[in-house]
């Protein structure tokens, strides 16, 4: 007589997920004559360098459940 137990394991697993993300940098650019009055128009910018996150990823997990169909024998 054969004797079928069901026994749930619990395993973790790890994988390596390539996330991007998209930038913008703000570059000093010298004002001239034909410039001028775009550069002096708006707001002030500061000395410090400024970065923009404008598009990231996240990674999401989640398990679904997978029906056993068959004898492993």
């Amino acid at each position: 007589m054969w004797r079928l137990s069901p026994n749930r394991v619990t395993e973790e697993e790890q994988q390596t997920v390539p996330m991007r993300h998209e930038e913008a940098r703000i570059e000093r650019e010298p004002i001239t004559e034909a410039n001028r009055g775009a550069a002096m128009s708006g707001e002030t910018i500061s000395e410090a360098e400024h970065e923009v996150t404008l598009h990231a990823e996240r990674p999401v997990v989640h398990t679904e459940p997978s029906r056993w169909n068959g004898c492993g024998w």
